[in-house]
């Protein structure tokens, strides 16, 4: 007598998770020297009419990166099997930095430099990124863990959004050409589209098809 039990359709898991190693580190690496040092000639974005907009944009990328490393270790299934205790610490982590980066997005966001329609996707990219977090962390307190799996892809796919907005600044860029002083249409479509397609691809992920494998059961 046989039955059927779904699994995920198996795909090159590591290597995409190693490429995406890849690319959040040198993200990171491009990123945080411009505000690690809180030396404000360096920021790539700034708005010097406010003056807490510096320090807080700073802090929202350092606790940015170590969302991306943090994240990064929770997708690895061989460290949530071998490490089961460190896979709780980081979690915990994972969910204060988010939170807390979240937070500091949504301040930044309000005082966008680039109009009020890249503020307004800020702020709601920011209040559902810390939304999904928060639904995470409470999934898992829960202990209801397929569910915290889910909202916690979808945390960490949002906060995927930020370093596809650069990818798309540079493309839009090179096809409409260097923004107009005072032209603020190459933020705004790489604001609401990176976010979008970041939540789209996430979406996709949790929804990729699944295969029956025929399990032999006894009796």
């Amino acid at each position: 007598m046989t039955t059927t039990v779904e699994r995920p359709v198996k795909r090159s898991g590591r290597v995409w998770r190693w490429i995406l190693a890849g690319l959040l580190l040198a993200f990171i690496a491009w990123r945080l020297p411009n505000y690690w040092a809180f030396d404000r000639e360096q920021a790539l974005s700034r708005n010097d009419s406010i003056p807490w907009h510096y320090v807080t944009m700073s802090l929202h990328v350092i606790l940015g990166s170590a969302v991306y490393l943090t994240g990064l270790l929770q997708l690895s299934p061989q460290f949530r099997k071998r490490y089961p205790v460190m896979h709780r610490w980081v979690g915990r982590t994972y969910v204060c930095v988010a939170l807390s980066a979240g937070l500091l997005a949504l301040a930044v966001g309000v005082v966008s430099e680039f109009g009020p329609a890249v503020r307004v996707g800020n702020v709601l990219f920011s209040l559902l990124w810390l939304h999904a977090t928060a639904e995470g962390w409470l999934a898992a307190r829960r202990r209801r863990f397929a569910e915290h799996r889910v909202w916690m892809l979808r945390s960490f796919g949002m906060a995927l959004g930020v370093p596809l907005a650069r990818v798309i600044t540079i493309v839009c860029v090179f096809v409409l050409g260097p923004p107009v002083p005072g032209g603020n249409s190459v933020a705004i479509i790489s604001t609401w589209l990176s976010f979008t397609l970041a939540i789209l691809m996430t979406q996709a992920y949790l929804d990729r098809p699944v295969r029956r494998l025929p399990v032999r059961k006894l009796g």
